[in-house]
Parts: C-alpha cells; structure tokens; sequence
C-alpha cells in the first residue's frame, strides 16, 4: 500500500456535546456509535444518517472512558471524579454505582469474566462481571494508568511512569516492562498476525514490542508532533490509525508502520486535539473526535492496483 493509493473524504459530521469528546466506540448494532466526553453526556449516533444523536445518559462529571459489556445492553463509564457506573442503553438510566476511588477512570476493559478499570491512582480495579462485585484491587504504580488491553491469557497497561505492565488473568499476578518512551503511555493496540503490541505515548512516538520476545525489546517510530491520545488498528484493512495532540489524525501501515496519509486541515478535520478514533465493522469508515466538540466520519477509500 502506498499514500497514493489512499483517499480520504469527509463523509460526515456530527455535532451536540457542548464540551471536548473523548471517547467513541462501537454501539450494539454495527450501524450505529456512542459517544462521550466533557459535558458528561452519552450519546447514541447513526452511521447511514446525517447528524441524528440520542442522549442516553448525562452524568454529573466529564466522562473519559467507556466499554461495552457483550451479550446486554449495558455500557460502563469512567468519569474525571472516579465514578464509576452501569448505563443501561435501552432504558436510559443508571442501574448500578460500582464506584471504588476518588481519582479519574482512564479506561475500562472487559471479557468473559471481569470488568477492569484504570485509575489515576496507579490501580485497577477488577469486577466480577455477573454481579459488579470488586473482588480484586491490583496497584501497579503510584502514577496514572492509563490505558488496558487485553491479549489472550493477560492484560497489559500503559502507564504515567512510562512503563508497561503485563497482568495474568488468571492470578492478577504483574510482570513489569521497562520502555524506552520519556512519557506517559496513552494507548495500546495488538496486532494479532505478527503478534506485536504498539503503544501510543505522551512523547508522541509509537512503541512496537513482539510478544514473541520474551526480552519485551521495543522500538519507536517518531509518529506526531505532540501526545499520541489513541491507537486504533483495523484488521480488515491493515491500517493502524493513531490520533494526536497535534491535530492529525495519521494513517500507517501496519505491516511495515509506513506512513500512509495524514488527516489535518487540508482535508477540513479536528481543529484542536484528536482524541479517539475506531473503524467501523466494514472496514470503510474511520471515525474521530476531539476537543472541537466535533466527530468525524472519515470515509477510506483503498486502491489495491
């Protein structure tokens, strides 16, 4: 793939928070998103449809992370005050307070068993998923932990001490990982057919590890001019997508981590800093928002001559 072969045009545009968004993810039919951010507002999106959003949930402080929990209707959300809550997306309301700590959720992740969240403190709290139970507090760092990602048999967390942690799931035991990054860890992203974990960081550089190599060796790319705020990798078109502090929203090979294109103002795009991105189901779309209050749907057209 070469940036030539690449097209990028705006496909839509969606407006209603009144404040920086920064979350999105896929709703529970592939037609639709949710979104999230600052004014602590959820909201429900349609892809086909042209700025038509429903709010499903307001809550009392900014809102920095959400997940789904498989096989309900039910979202978890992370918020700047440490609250921590189950929304139901079908009847709108908020069903359960699984609140732990006073310091900001950063990211939640889920499987069949558990729902973990990250805070601020340098913890994360571990959930038995049936019955949103806190069964387990695991403290990796007196920093921020700032994102999770879950691959097979562990978990792995990106940290404001510039390091990474790998977690067993099935003891909760912790093996730390030295990093060359001089930031925060932002984000995190896998790779599964060369089995590679990229992480995102404050230093605006994108860190590559093979987990084949049990020595967790990592090298950077330089990738934006500022904070790499999110990474989001497409399997069906083997494009990593990374969003930045510096405005751009970049596109790389992931076989080869070439840059693809940038999305910046020539094309009309984020204004300010690019929070979150994720493709849709098909492959075709790429979505993203920031702290313009804006979300964007990109459409990604691919030339495979």
């Amino acid at each position: 793939m070469l940036p030539s072969q690449i097209q990028i045009k705006k496909h839509k545009e969606y407006s209603g928070h009144t404040a920086a968004i920064y979350r999105l993810i896929e709703g529970y039919n592939t037609n639709t998103f949710i979104s999230a951010g600052g004014d602590g507002l959820v909201a429900v999106w349609n892809l086909s449809e042209d700025n038509v959003g429903n709010a499903i949930a307001k809550t009392t402080s900014s809102i920095f992370s959400v997940c789904k929990l498989p096989g309900t209707s039910l979202i978890a959300v992370g918020q700047l005050t440490g609250a921590l809550q189950i929304i139901d997306t079908e009847t709108h309301s908020i069903i359960i307070d699984i609140t732990q700590s006073p310091h900001i959720i950063f990211d939640i992740t889920v499987n069949e068993n558990y729902l973990f969240a990250s805070s601020g403190k340098g913890n994360v709290f571990v959930f038995d998923i049936s019955n949103f139970q806190l069964i387990h507090t695991i403290l990796l760092s007196e920093k921020s932990i700032r994102c999770l990602h879950i691959i097979n048999e562990n978990m792995y967390a990106g940290a404001s001490d510039n390091y990474l942690y790998k977690i067993s799931l099935h003891d909760f035991s912790f093996e730390k990982i030295e990093t060359p990054h001089t930031n925060s860890i932002f984000s995190l992203t896998y790779i599964p057919n060369t089995q590679q974990l990229i992480s995102g960081s404050r230093d605006a550089q994108l860190g590559i590890i093979n987990l084949n190599d049990e020595t967790h060796s990592m090298r950077l790319i330089p990738a934006h001019l500022n904070t790499i705020n999110h990474i989001a990798y497409c399997a069906g078109n083997g494009i990593i997508a990374t969003a930045s502090r510096d405005k751009s929203i970049r596109l790389w090979n992931a076989q080869d981590f070439t840059l693809l294109k940038v999305i910046d103002t020539k094309y009309e795009a984020h204004k300010n800093s690019v929070n979150n991105v994720f493709w849709t189901a098909d492959s075709k779309f790429l979505i993203s928002c920031g702290d313009d209050r804006r979300i964007i749907q990109w459409q990604i057209l691919i030339d495979n001559k």
